[in-house]
């Protein structure tokens, strides 16, 4: 089993997938993904940058005899605890680092069936603080003792804010209820949207959030409606952000697994931008608004889909006249206008399925879709197509990864079912180098920075996967890994990875492998046999992985390993065990400071979610 990854993101926010509510599945038909599952990153959504290939973090798997730790790792917290997110989000992660970093874990709650979620600061552990869980520690905080865990993936951060879902009133699987905010220097979490809050998102380093709330279907029509809400973040608990717009989600007689609905940030994370219909026959309409401040509100643009704000803020880049086509023929006008007018349009390249913006002014693009495959190029400069565009391929079906300025792309060109075949192309050479000509890869693939080497993974039998890493030069494919559970790229000097997976358990072996002179290790250095699957590596801040075991013996805990051999990191400030930072907070001299508003095992049975403070009871 393996997660597909999409090959296009477009701005800072999200692109809502919606199946966060049973009933509404049948309405807009979807699958088992909760609304927000696709978060719109600002960048091509491919790589294994922070890939899990199998999971179920949720489930206690008895493994046997207790495995025994690795060499280096240190117990953060013992028991049944499990890291909540997919990896990277699983601790603070803004770049480069502000404050202390800081990982999020469940375990069972005191009150019986719910579970407490627990953050705590790994920085300070790192620099040898002894940190205790137990309700009187600054540096171990509880942030809700009714955390939803029908998914702990939902749960994660976003740059050092972590957004988390608490107060279910859906059923076990699907959550309808209040989302939550909090950061480092906070001393307690704040509501960010109501009692029937979906999803929220945090921009990677401004202090704010967009969210998705309040689901209705119009009784007459059957139209599908949310609210969308947005604003600023503060210290204080005040409430949910504002509304920004009441949205048009989905319509009776819209097409399967179409939703021309986005929303999402500008670059600095001030202004909020959201396309949406007015009606279900309508185009789709673009607006922007400066965050907490409703004045600022107007339209951008008309007809336009899959829009984003270039990196240096100076331009809009859109589709205009979209045809969300059903039959793998999306088409559309790319055009480029001044941020933040909109106006004057021109059009770059018409006939445009989808497109990723590089550098200040250059796309890639996918141009000429026929039943989802088209032409691969690059537009060197978007103000002199003629003259800069330059061709990869043709019959191309989708794009995983690429560098940074767009001239290599990792991409497939046919697939059968979930596989694919596989090719490393770049403008600088004059024949793509084909990493698999059969489908058989798997839909994901990673190019470490400043190199022309791609990591991917291919079926080697009927029941086991491989991972291999490929540099463009010799185009000699050696494999490195077999059965990969996550992996997570380490800059240009290497992986962190699990591998040795089962097929059926959420476990694998964690390793680290170093490129040394463009070659990895045939096999990378061993971390921990049975690490559950969710794996958070916190290069760049330290040159370490916090992971945990979930075999249901002594050995149960989070760890933290510092014995990775990765150089150039850059450490929180204060990370060397002097000045704290983001933990000496008021929380500090206040009383049972880690109980940031969830109810502790010895207060009185009064206290309630009612009386809390904090998320959850």
């Amino acid at each position: 089993m393996h997660r597909e990854r999409r090959p296009k993101k477009y701005g800072y926010g999200f692109v809502a997938g919606l199946c966060a509510l049973t009933a509404m599945a049948a309405l807009v038909g979807c699958g088992d993904s909760h609304l927000g599952a696709y978060y719109d990153g600002g960048r091509h959504d491919g790589g294994l940058d922070s890939v899990e290939v199998r999971r179920d973090t949720n489930t206690t798997v008895d493994a046997g005899p207790p495995p025994a730790v690795g060499p280096g790792s240190v117990l953060l917290v013992p028991g049944n605890a499990r890291l909540v997110g997919h990896g990277k989000d699983s601790c603070s992660n803004q770049s480069p680092a502000t404050s202390d970093r800081w990982c999020a874990f469940s375990r069972p709650s005191s009150f019986l069936g719910l579970s407490d979620l627990w953050v705590i600061n790994v920085t300070q552990a790192l620099a040898g603080k002894t940190i205790a869980c137990d309700g009187n520690d600054a540096n171990c905080l509880r942030l809700s003792s009714n955390v939803f865990d029908g998914d702990l993936t939902m749960h994660g951060f976003g740059g050092d804010t972590l957004i988390y879902y608490a107060d279910n009133l859906g059923d076990s699987m699907n959550f309808i209820g209040t989302v939550f905010a909090w950061r480092p220097e906070w001393v307690v979490p704040r509501a960010l949207t109501s009692q029937t809050g979906l999803t929220c998102q945090a921009h990677p380093t401004a202090q704010s959030v967009i969210c998705i709330e309040n689901p209705v279907t119009d009784a007459t029509t059957q139209n599908f409606m949310l609210d969308l809400t947005g604003g600023t973040l503060g210290p204080t608990n005040n409430g949910p952000v504002p509304k920004l717009d009441t949205v048009l989600y989905s319509a009776p007689n819209d097409p399967t697994n179409i939703t021309k609905f986005q929303a999402g940030f500008t670059p600095a994370g001030d202004v909020a931008l959201w396309s949406a219909r007015t009606t279900p026959t309508g185009p789709e309409i673009l607006n922007s608004q400066t965050l907490n401040d409703a004045s600022t509100r107007q339209v951008v643009a008309q007809d336009v889909a899959h829009w984003q704000v270039s990196n240096d803020s100076s331009s809009w880049y859109w589709l205009k006249s979209f045809n969300y086509s059903t039959t793998g023929a999306d088409s559309g006008t790319l055009q480029v206008a001044p941020y933040p007018a909109g106006t004057p349009a021109t059009v770059v390249l018409t006939g445009v399925g989808e497109y990723t913006a590089v550098g200040s002014k250059s796309v890639v693009v996918r141009a000429g879709l026929t039943q989802g495959a088209g032409t691969l190029k690059l537009i060197g400069d978007i103000t002199d197509v003629a003259g800069t565009s330059k061709t990869f391929d043709t019959g191309v079906l989708a794009t995983w990864d690429m560098s940074a300025d767009g001239t290599t792309v990792l991409y497939s060109k046919t697939n059968t079912g979930s596989l694919y075949d596989m090719y490393l192309g770049s403008v600088t050479k004059a024949m793509p180098c084909p990493l698999a000509t059969t489908a058989v890869a798997l839909g994901f693939g990673h190019l470490a920075p400043n190199t022309l080497t791609a990591a991917w993974v291919k079926a080697i039998n009927q029941n086991d996967t491989g991972a291999y890493y490929t540099t463009f030069d010799k185009c000699v494919s050696n494999q490195f890994g077999i059965n990969i559970v996550t992996f997570d790229a380490v800059g240009d000097q290497g992986y962190v990875y699990e591998d040795d997976g089962d097929a059926t358990l959420p476990i694998g072996t964690l390793r680290y492998n170093q490129i040394v002179n463009g070659v990895l290790s045939a096999t990378g250095a061993q971390v921990q046999t049975n690490a559950s699957a969710t794996v958070s590596l916190l290069w760049p801040a330290h040159s370490a992985v916090v992971y945990s075991i979930n075999a249901n013996n002594a050995t149960d805990g989070v760890y933290v390993n510092a014995m990775l051999p990765f150089t150039e990191t850059v450490p929180p400030p204060g990370a060397d065990g002097g000045t704290e930072t983001g933990t000496d907070s008021p929380a500090a001299d206040t009383a049972s400071p880690s109980d940031a508003g969830a109810a502790d095992a010895a207060e009185t049975a009064t206290d309630t979610a009612a009386s809390d403070t904090g998320s959850g009871g």
